[in-house]
């Protein structure tokens, strides 16, 4: 709730649809009113390619280096040329924790509550990883794609809480005989 002389409020939804609603009493005195500017934007994901984006970049989270936002569903797919695969190591790594997901036979599985995944096969579901919390937070983890194509997927829950998310590198390379 704005009121008042306020400006360049900034406001960021996830969703395609929002409100805004104007009150004012019968008896506030008359002004000019307000400017509303809205923007849309896609906030996350997209082909990446290294004829269109080059042979490396950076990949972020939303609003990184602040927390990103609840309710995320981002893809970013990398496509590249036969006899290349694409390297992918983190800078910095901090989603949600893994939480305990108790499984039909009553023992319970520890899942991501925020995760990136990475996918290599797109119809077989058994070939994605993956990672959360700071499970990707060092030098020691650089994942390779098993194929030409790989699909990362940026998961992110309905819970406020979030963490400040990721920055990547990719590069696609040729494969080594």
């Amino acid at each position: 709730s704005y009121c008042g002389a306020q400006s360049n409020v900034s406001f960021f939804t996830n969703s395609d649809y929002f409100e805004l609603t104007f009150e004012s009493q019968a008896d506030s005195p008359t002004a000019k009113g307000f400017y509303v500017i809205i923007q849309s934007f896609r906030l996350c994901g997209g082909l990446l390619t290294p004829q269109f984006n080059g042979p490396r970049g950076v990949l972020e989270s939303p609003l990184y280096p602040e927390s990103y936002p609840p309710n995320l569903s981002c893809n970013w797919y990398f496509q590249s040329m036969s006899e290349t695969a694409v390297v992918f190591s983190c800078e910095k790594f901090l989603l949600g924790e893994r939480i305990p997901n108790p499984n039909p036979n009553g023992t319970e599985a520890l899942v991501c509550s925020d995760s990136l995944s990475f996918t290599w096969e797109m119809n077989h579901p058994d070939d994605t990883m993956n990672y959360c919390s700071d499970e990707l937070d060092d030098d020691v983890h650089t994942i390779y794609s098993l194929s030409t194509d790989l699909l990362v997927n940026f998961q992110t829950d309905d819970v406020s809480e979030t963490n400040a998310g990721f920055k990547c590198y990719y590069e696609f390379i040729l494969y080594a005989d």
